[in-house]
C-alpha cells in the first residue's frame, strides 16, 4: 500500500462530508487570526462551494500522513505501513466536527509539526533554533485558537522528558511565546 491508496481511501470515507452543506466553523473560542482568515477566504468559499471541503480533506490527509511518518520513522512497528493513517482518517469520519474547516483543524496540523520538533530534541545539541520555532508557532496558534495556549505546558513537559532539565531552554520557549503576545 502506498500514499495514493491512502488518499483514495480517505476520499471514499470523506465523500459525504465533501458534499455537505457546512463549509467552515467559527466559534467563540476561535482567535482573531482565524476569524481574519475566514473573512479573507469567505468569498472564495462562497463562490466555489467545494473549496472548503477540499482544503479540509487535504489538511486531514496531511495529518494522517504525518502521524504515519512518526510511527514508521520512530520504528514503533516492525514493518512500515499506512494502517495508522487509515485509522486516523476512519476515526475522524466518526465526528462531523472534525470534517469542517475550523481553527482546531488548522492548529492540529501545526501541533503535529511541533510534536515532530519535540521528537528531534532528544539527540540534538543545538536546539535553540527549534525552541524558538516551537515557542513562536505556539504563540501564533494561540491567535488561531485560544485553547491552544495549553500546549505550552505540554511542550515544557516534553522538554522535561526529552532533555535534562535546563531552565534556560524552558525560558527560551516561554520568551518566544511571550514575544508573540
Amino acid at each position: 500500500m502506498n500514499a495514493s491508496i491512502l488518499f483514495v481511501y480517505g476520499l471514499l470515507l470523506k465523500l459525504p462530508f465533501l458534499w455537505g452543506t457546512q463549509r467552515f466553523s467559527v466559534q467563540s473560542s476561535d482567535g482573531f487570526l482565524y476569524k481574519d482568515i475566514i473573512a479573507l477566504l469567505k468569498p472564495a468559499f462562497d463562490s466555489w462551494s467545494s473549496l472548503a471541503p477540499i482544503v479540509t480533506y487535504l489538511l486531514l490527509f496531511t495529518q494522517a500522513i504525518t502521524i504515519n511518518y512518526f510511527i514508521n520513522a520512530g520504528k514503533m512497528v516492525p514493518k512500515p505501513n499506512y494502517l495508522y493513517g487509515m485509522t486516523y482518517l476512519l476515526i475522524s469520519s466518526f465526528f462531523p466536527s472534525w470534517n469542517v474547516f475550523s481553527a482546531a483543524l488548522l492548529v492540529t496540523t501545526v501541533l503535529l509539526w511541533i510534536f515532530g520538533k519535540l521528537m528531534s530534541l532528544g539527540n540534538s545539541q543545538k536546539i535553540k533554533g527549534n525552541l524558538f520555532n516551537i515557542g513562536f508557532v505556539i504563540g501564533i496558534c494561540s491567535f488561531l485558537y485560544m485553547p491552544s495556549i495549553g500546549i505550552l505546558l505540554l511542550v515544557i513537559f516534553g522538554l522535561m522528558i526529552a532533555r535534562p532539565p535546563k531552565i534556560a531552554e524552558w525560558a527560551m520557549v516561554l520568551l518566544w511565546f511571550a514575544t508573540i503576545w
